[in-house]
C-alpha cells in the first residue's frame, strides 16, 4: 500500500514502543538496522543527483529517539530514511507504520512491542494445548509405548527402530485404505 503523504505531522515525538528496529543483510553481506516509521512521523524529499525520493523521518520528531538507539545499536545511521518505503497495518495492533518492503511471508509488526505481545500469545496458546507432561520432557515411543527422556521438543520414538517401524505401519495402513 503506498503512503498517505497529505498527513500532517503529529507533535509528540517517537516513542521506543511505537517501533521495530530489527536487522537486515545487504547483498553485499553488511549488516544493517532498520528501524519501522509509526505514521505522521517523516515526510517525503527529493535528495541525490538523480533526485531520488525518500522517507525521511522529522529530526524534531525522532531525535530523542535516535540518541537513546545510538546508545542501544552502534553502527545506527544518524538520519532515519527510507527510500522505497511501503505502508503497513500492524497484524498485533492495527496501527500504520511505513518499512522498508517486507518479503510475503513476513509478519507485518509495528514495533518490538507488539512483536513481544505477539510472542507472548503464541506461548499463553502453546501452554494451553500442551500438558505439563510433555513439556517437563516425559513422554511415550508412539509405537512401542516405552517411557522415553525428551531431548528434544519434537522427539516420537524411543529408537530408529521404532520410528521406522511407525512408518511401515502406517503406510501398510495407508495402502489398505486407498
Amino acid at each position: 500500500m503506498k503512503p498517505d503523504l497529505r498527513r500532517t505531522l503529529r507533535r509528540e515525538p517517537v516513542r521506543r514502543d511505537e517501533v521495530r528496529v530489527y536487522r537486515r543483510v545487504d547483498g553485499g553481506g553488511k549488516p544493517q538496522w532498520l528501524v519501522t516509521m509509526p505514521s505522521g512521523t517523516y515526510r517525503l524529499e527529493t535528495r541525490g543527483k538523480y533526485h531520488s525520493r525518500y522517507f525521511v523521518g522529522d529530526p524534531a520528531l525522532w531525535q530523542p529517539l535516535l540518541d537513546r538507539l545510538a546508545a542501544q545499536y552502534s553502527p545506527l545511521n544518524v538520519e532515519i530514511i527510507i527510500s522505497n518505503g511501503f505502508d503497513y497495518h500492524c497484524e498485533q495492533c492495527g496501527a500504520r507504520f511505513l518499512a522498508h518492503r517486507l518479503a510475503g511471508n513476513m509478519v507485518r509488526l509495528c514495533s518490538d512491542k507488539c512483536e513481544r505481545e505477539r510472542r507472548n500469545a503464541k506461548l499463553r496458546k502453546w501452554r494451553g494445548t500442551t500438558t505439563p507432561e510433555t513439556r517437563a520432557g516425559r513422554r511415550t515411543c508412539e509405537h512401542c509405548g516405552v517411557a522415553i527422556e525428551v531431548t528434544r521438543s519434537d522427539r516420537r520414538f524411543c529408537s530408529g527402530r521404532c520410528r521406522i517401524r511407525a512408518y511401515y505401519r502406517r503406510r501398510h495402513r495407508q495402502a489398505a485404505v486407498g
